[in-house]
């Protein structure tokens, strides 16, 4: 189910304009709860242990923000982004989304109000992109590209997310030794799944960091860490898919791998790219079903640098989950561990995959997107902010932000760029497990091909209701969205 449910996952976490995660509640609301920020720091990260008999070359105990072993680097060092230096992104005006701060309008846009109370942003073409209406909690966001997806709150921190009609999750809170964790239910047509998030207040906005559902023995986050013996080929079997043969000049897979981090580095933008290509195949619209020619259109491809950094940020996934696995063994899962907390605190120029779609304001107010596959570094944010400015190291072209874009996104937005890195690892290593020995991978040591351990978080979370109820709950509020865009259709705007 690793296609369907990476589909799946690029079309439900996607945030754009409408900065998806309305996480909780209105502003005041947030306030509010405030007092409940997180205030301590995460843990230090350390590499896994090396296993005695992992026959891989040596490398030396690293922290997961300076991972050891053979550079992997090129390109930027810790702590320096190899794009341009980056400012504050599009400050003209910002527009009342449900979410903390609000979301960056772009050059052109104008504003108004329906008779219900909904805000409307509309872009400079008159068409509406947005509609937030903070009485019933909805938010509906039409993409750059004619997409729409429905986002509603609720005041018990439960969310209906609707990208298209029987696509979308139900999220809903649940507690564990006093703290508060969401589970959220996807559904693509009738096939549901379940995954388990954190949910803490820190500069002003909530956010829900991923957890596994299943944790390893420590030998084998030590297998999946450290470098092979020697580089090992493997065959994909992509030649003759449609995705590959769209994105071929994007993304090659190295000819060989030297390491774990490689070909789980290739797994994750592989399974990216497939699952935009199948939500591109699957709608029926003039608009989203672009010819290769136009879409990749001012493509920068994948360098061998930026899959470099990718490379990285996998190992110190793998260190970080490692890590996490005994702390949510003991009953102690460490939100500020596990989130973007950690990235944005920790002085390294972290690089996320983007795993949704993306509609976003540049330095200079123009709207761009970022969609699955594309490739981004944390660049220069002043202490505390809460819009995040990144710079763009590789994008599919179109109407994609280019290479060297500063673009700015939420906290929330982000969180969800590294729910989607992990929870693809996390698939990821689970293939490798399964694979090694054959196909040309390394045999793991004995005490790393033990099954994993469901995670106590995972275990106690509420099952999954029937696919009907979820699919019901997604319909009502499809209708509804459909009532705020007929009254925004005719709500006046104003220019800002």
């Amino acid at each position: 189910m690793g296609l369907l449910e990476s589909t799946i996952l690029r079309n439900t976490s996607r945030i754009g304009i409408c900065a998806l995660l309305l996480l909780g509640l209105s502003t005041a609301a947030l306030a509010d709860e405030h007092k409940q920020e997180k205030k301590s720091s995460p843990h230090k990260i350390m590499a896994p242990a090396r296993a005695a008999s992992n026959g891989q070359h040596a490398g030396g105990p690293a922290q997961a923000g300076h991972p050891g072993g053979p550079a992997m680097g090129g390109g930027a060092q810790a702590g320096r982004s190899s794009g341009p230096a980056m400012g504050g992104g599009a400050q003209a005006g910002r527009f009342n989304s449900g979410a903390s701060r609000g979301q960056a309008m772009p050059k052109g846009a104008s504003v108004g109000r329906t008779p219900s109370g909904a805000n409307v942003m509309r872009r400079a073409d008159g068409h509406v992109a947005m509609v937030h209406n903070e009485r019933t909690g909805i938010t509906v966001q039409r993409g750059l590209n004619g997409s729409r997806m429905v986002v509603a709150e609720r005041p018990d921190h439960s969310r209906v997310v609707v990208t298209r009609p029987g696509f979308g999750y139900v999220q809903r809170p649940y507690t564990y030794r006093g703290h508060e964790f969401a589970s959220r239910v996807y559904v693509r047509g009738g096939v549901t799944y379940n995954r388990v998030y954190g949910r803490y207040a820190w500069r002003g906005a909530y956010i829900n960091p991923y957890f596994p559902g299943r944790y390893y023995r420590p030998a084998f986050y030590s297998w999946a860490y450290y470098p092979w013996a020697a580089p090992v080929s493997f065959g994909w079997g992509w030649g003759g898919a449609g995705w590959y043969a769209y994105y071929g000049p994007y993304f090659r897979p190295y000819p060989v791998y030297a390491a774990p981090a490689y070909w789980l580095t290739d797994y994750l933008i592989a399974e990216s790219l497939q699952a935009a290509y199948a939500e591109q195949q699957a709608d029926n619209s003039k608009v989203l079903n672009i010819p290769p020619e136009e879409a990749q259109q001012n493509a920068t491809a994948l360098t061998p640098e930026t899959k470099e950094l990718i490379a990285e940020e996998v190992k110190r996934q793998v260190a970080l989950e490692n890590a996490e696995s005994t702390q949510v063994q003991q009953g102690s899962p460490d939100d500020a561990s596990s989130s973007i907390q950690r990235m944005l605190t920790d002085g390294v120029a972290h690089v996320f995959v983007a795993g949704q779609y993306l509609d976003l304001v540049d330095s200079n107010g123009t709207e761009c997107t970022l969609s699955d596959g594309d490739a981004v570094q944390l660049g220069q944010n002043d202490a505390g902010a809460t819009d995040i400015n990144v710079v763009v190291l590789a994008s599919k072209g179109g109407r994609e932000c280019g290479k060297g874009a500063t673009v700015s996104v939420t906290l929330e937005e982000l969180q969800e760029m590294q729910n989607h890195m992990r929870e693809i690892i996390d698939r990821g290593m689970d293939e490798l497990q399964k694979k090694q020995g054959t196909a040309g991978l390394p045999a793991a040591p004995k005490d790393a091909q033990a099954a994993p351990t469901d995670s106590p978080l995972a275990t106690i979370a509420p099952p999954a209701p029937p696919a009907d109820e979820v699919k019901n709950e997604l319909t009502q509020e499809q209708k509804a969205a459909d009532a705020e865009e007929q009254a925004a259709s005719q709500a006046s705007t104003t220019p800002q």
